[in-house]
């Protein structure tokens, strides 16, 4: 096979293995999300704009799994009020029965790699060892590997 056959043959190959990839990873990012166990504190990551992450929280919360429930991705320069219980997030759960008192909010983080980091430092801070995250699947591998 002369140079141009080689240089043809690669560039297929590595064509067809990109499309692979891009095909399967997507699911591979796809991860399960595993049955809750006790933990410290249950962290509603924020960024989705729907109720299902704070409905999994307050489930998880009202079941006794947690003490607390941690609300991320707030950013107080865009919200109208500095009092962040007022947030709808915060009512739901209030409302759910969740007492003010078990409520934290994140309202530094801008992405996941800082949600991450700011919890870790939450959890140092107050000798916890084991949170409860809900995210959605596509998002689950991905903060895994950003957790660790």
């Amino acid at each position: 096979m002369n140079r141009f056959g080689t240089f043809v043959a690669v560039t297929g190959l590595s064509i067809a293995s990109i499309i692979l990839v891009g095909l399967n990873l997507g699911h591979w990012l796809s991860a399960p999300g595993t049955a809750p166990i006790q933990g410290d504190v249950i962290v509603a990551l924020g960024g989705n704009g729907g109720p299902e992450r704070v409905e999994r929280a307050l489930e998880l919360y009202r079941n006794g799994y947690a003490k607390g429930i941690l609300l991320t991705g707030f950013h107080r320069a865009n919200e109208q009020s500095s009092n962040l219980y007022r947030h709808w997030e915060a009512k739901l759960l209030i409302e759910g029965g969740v007492p003010s008192e078990a409520l934290l909010f994140d309202d530094q983080s801008k992405n996941s790699y800082e949600e991450a980091h700011n919890t870790a430092l939450l959890m140092q801070s107050r000798h916890w060892k084991r949170a409860l995250v809900i995210s959605d699947p596509p998002h689950l591998r991905r903060l895994a590997l950003v957790a660790r």
